[in-house]
């Protein structure tokens, strides 16, 4: 049996979401966790209050790799601006410079397969796919081409297509594909896992294909810091013999997470 948690956008809540994740790998007898991305940039934190939570997120990840726990992080549309030294709404521009190389220490991926599932920040639909990885068909083949994309600076233009659903007018992209459009154009036969699309619980969409999606992003907030999500994560447990096994795993009540949220977030400057 191989467990294996997958956690949905943070957006700088780590010193909050990490202590419960760590009770969860411990219980479980977790061997590996993958961020699906968008671990920066969250709506009225100070640029110090967001840099000590990614220095608390890149000291976790050290630290759990050491221990032998498989740690994937995954890229968001919030990680790329940082990357690609440029400045979007949410970029904490003082300290960008910092969030850079913390970023580039996390040993970052664009996507990944957990049990037959490809795990990217916000999925792979059909049209992206026709327009710029024509080859590839399965989970395997269309992760090795997406880290492909981002392992070269020069191809990360075909990561950050947007399309209607996010404000764009090109093909929905595998950092900014909307959960609407993940539906409406599937990716036939491809197992996915993603976040990026807040929903208010972890739940899982039949497609084309007999293909299945989950959705994961059950940590964000509204810009007022009411939480849209239940605070959990998808657990995948694999037998031997190829059985999965999912789980949801509800890490805080519903009026704890309230609460820790509504309290974190400061008020807006006038």
């Amino acid at each position: 049996m191989t467990t294996t948690i997958c956690v949905g956008d943070l957006h700088l809540k780590h010193t909050h979401v990490l202590p419960r994740l760590d009770s969860e790998v411990q219980l479980h007898e977790v061997e590996r966790v993958v961020f699906l991305g968008d671990a920066c940039d969250d709506w009225q934190l100070s640029d110090d209050a967001a840099l000590d939570e990614l220095l608390y997120f890149k000291a976790w990840v050290q630290a759990r790799r050491k221990q032998g726990l498989q740690v994937d992080v995954l890229a968001g549309n919030h990680e790329m601006p940082y990357l690609m030294d440029m400045i979007d709404p949410g970029t904490h521009v003082p300290i960008r410079g910092l969030v850079k190389q913390i970023l580039c220490d996390l040993d970052l991926k664009c996507a990944t397969v957990v049990s037959g599932h490809l795990c990217t920040h916000a999925g792979i639909t059909r049209v992206w796919q026709a327009a710029y990885a024509q080859n590839a068909q399965t989970a395997d083949e269309l992760c090795a081409t997406l880290n492909g994309y981002f392992a070269d600076p020069d191809k990360w233009e075909r990561l950050l297509t947007i399309g209607p659903g996010r404000g764009g007018g090109d093909v929905p992209g595998p950092l900014w594909a909307d959960k609407h459009e993940l539906l409406r154009f599937p990716m036939p036969g491809v197992n996915q896992i993603v976040g990026h699309t807040p929903v208010r619980w972890l739940s899982r969409e039949s497609v084309a294909g007999e293909a299945q999606v989950w959705f994961c992003d059950t940590f964000s907030v509204t810009p007022y810091g009411w939480p849209q999500g239940e605070a959990s994560a998808l657990m995948l447990e694999e037998a031997a013999d190829g059985k999965l096994e999912p789980t949801i795993a509800i890490l805080f009540g519903d009026d704890e997470w309230s609460n820790l949220m509504r309290a974190r977030m400061q008020p807006a400057q006038s």
